[in-house]
């Protein structure tokens, strides 16, 4: 998403073509995770939404009882990802699959994210479990623990259609982006920014996220992974 004097929106860049997107009613919304059928899923706070490019038409998402929804990836069979925060302040993962939520409850975990979503509907994110954050994965009712080598205190945000690679940001100085692609790390740090977030990847491995120049200015990114160079991208 970006902002402007109105306020946040929600876009999609295609073929060099921008297209605001913006939940009706909404002050401030933002776009989160498109799948090849048009589909994307966004926020709107206190409530998320998906929107269909085919028909121009939004779904509003809200997790019952929820005091806010965030969904943030949706795969080609329309399944979708993210987390919402419960009355007690807590975050909770979740996976919404014809409309029919299900907590995403990694053992030992309080809060918890869940931030991607593979083609086969294998869920991807973070927890505090024991006083610390743990990538995991979460399939079929089971989960496990992610181990990113090379990356310290490294948090996920996103997965690929096949489920082979992994993209996030890693710490503790200083914010740096990367991809985790068949077991090969690559950290991605945009020139001259002090931050680089990654959070989409793609199945060719291309990697969209944003970064934080020196001027504190927020920018969004698109790194090919044949080029290897990361291209600045900005709404118009």
């Amino acid at each position: 998403g970006y902002e402007d004097n109105a306020g946040g929106h929600g876009f999609l860049l295609q073929g060099g073509v921008y297209t605001k997107i913006d939940y009706p009613g909404a002050q401030s919304s933002s776009a989160q995770g498109v799948n090849d059928k048009g589909q994307i899923v966004g926020v709107a706070e206190p409530v998320g939404y998906l929107f269909d490019m085919n028909n121009q038409s939004f779904t509003t998402i809200q997790y019952p009882g929820a005091l806010y929804t965030y969904p943030v990836a949706i795969n080609n069979a329309g399944a979708i990802a993210g987390y919402f925060q419960r009355t007690n302040l807590i975050y909770q993962g979740f996976e919404l699959v014809n409309l029919d939520f299900t907590e995403i409850i990694p053992p030992g975990s309080n809060d918890t994210f869940v931030n991607g979503i593979s083609a086969a509907g294998n869920l991807v994110g973070y927890a505090y479990i024991n006083n610390n954050y743990s990538n995991f994965s979460f399939r079929q009712g089971k989960s496990r623990t992610i181990t990113i080598p090379s990356a310290t205190e490294p948090f996920v945000l996103g997965t690929d259609p096949a489920g082979t690679a992994l993209v996030g940001y890693y710490e503790p100085f200083s914010a740096t982006g990367f991809v985790y692609r068949n077991r090969v790390f690559q950290a991605l740090s945009f020139p001259g920014s002090i931050v680089t977030v990654a959070t989409g990847v793609n199945a060719k491995g291309d990697v969209v996220g944003y970064f934080l120049d020196r001027s504190d200015v927020t920018h969004g990114f698109l790194w090919t992974a044949s080029a290897g160079v990361p291209e600045h991208t900005q709404s118009k």
